[in-house]
């Protein structure tokens, strides 16, 4: 009997050391696989950043980028700390401008960019997507403001993105095929909110929609409760326009123009304080001056206050008309066989 119980006791003892053993290497080869995995993410990351900084300087350009497996995320906080991540190694958008969806996964990155002019440069914005991203781009037949947006987008847009031209009438009805993420973009004047109408299959955290029209105004749709929630926001110039065609919501977009034009501001006041002392009776520069002045009042509204309460987005419109003030000085200084403003 007692013989019995050791030989026993002999084998629970060995199935315990062995599964004390086993534990130990699973625990050994798991902790590896993180490291490896976070080193790739961070090589990845390096890498992509390094990429991402030359697309910033190339405007105009489109590239495909491979990217691994697990896919990537960006996102802006409300505090406007924009970050990308791979893996659970993320990095800073820095000095960048950058318009995606949450996550991109299943295909490579398709990066585009735009300069963006107001009416020097101020940098290029950089619009980041995927062939499994759907856009739908939602127009009033009837619409001629609707028709001439539509024609103004497909026109810039490349080839290689994943971009469908429906009907008002045709988008109640269409229905999910499984895309990771779905952008609506409504080039129509109507006041009712067009997401309420959106197909029962398509899953709302995978969906956003955000309104276009020809103004200059935008609206951005998010889930909210059992409906959808509209907020308001705007843009100067076809880059902007884009930024909010890109962007996941309007938290990315806005914080993307508060970092733009706080570089904005700093561009136009080295203008402003070049033409100090400069000038002769031909060549009068006091209308560039008061131009870029409230340009470099714009800027700073804009850059501190874009999407906080109380934000006057006359501001933004200001912005637009001072574009094409400062246009024509320099058009007029030109002619004048004087020295430009930029």
């Amino acid at each position: 009997m007692k013989k019995g119980f050791e030989v026993q006791f002999h084998w629970i003892f060995i199935m315990i050391a062995g599964a004390v053993i086993l534990t130990f290497f699973f625990t050994v080869v798991t902790k590896q696989q993180v490291i490896a995995s976070d080193k790739l993410a961070l090589k990845i990351s390096e890498d992509l950043d390094a990429l991402l900084t030359g697309a910033s300087v190339s405007k105009g350009t489109a590239q495909h980028i491979e990217i691994p497996k697990t896919g990537m995320r960006f996102g802006c906080s409300e505090t406007c700390e924009c970050n990308f991540w791979v893996g659970r190694k993320s990095a800073p958008y820095k000095d960048k401008y950058l318009f995606a969806p949450p996550k991109l996964e299943e295909a490579d990155l398709l990066l585009w960019t735009l300069d963006w002019k107001l009416p020097f440069r101020g940098g290029n914005f950089i619009y980041v997507t995927n062939s499994r991203t759907k856009y739908f781009l939602v127009y009033e037949p009837g619409n001629q403001q609707s028709l001439n947006l539509l024609k103004k987008i497909t026109a810039a847009l490349s080839s290689d993105l994943n971009v469908e031209n429906v009907t008002t009438s045709q988008f109640p009805i269409l229905e999910n095929k499984e895309y990771p993420f779905v952008q609506f973009v409504f080039l129509s004047t109507t006041d009712v909110n067009p997401m309420e109408g959106v197909h029962e299959s398509f899953a709302r955290q995978n969906i956003r929609g955000v309104r276009i029209t020809a103004d200059g105004n935008l609206l951005f749709y998010s889930p909210a409760g059992d409906g959808w929630f509209a907020t308001g926001s705007a843009f100067v110039n076809d880059a902007e326009m884009f930024g909010a065609l890109f962007a996941s919501d309007i938290t990315m977009y806005q914080c993307n123009l508060r970092n733009a034009y706080g570089h904005l501001y700093w561009i136009a006041q080295i203008y402003h304080d070049r033409l100090s002392g400069v000038g002769s009776p031909r060549c009068v520069y006091s209308a560039a001056q008061s131009q870029l002045s409230a340009l470099i009042n714009s800027a700073n509204a804009v850059s501190g206050g874009l999407g906080t309460p109380g934000f006057d987005v006359n501001a933004l419109a200001s912005v637009r008309t001072l574009m094409t003030q400062l246009e024509q000085e320099n058009k007029r200084l030109l002619l004048a066989s004087c020295p430009q403003i930029y």
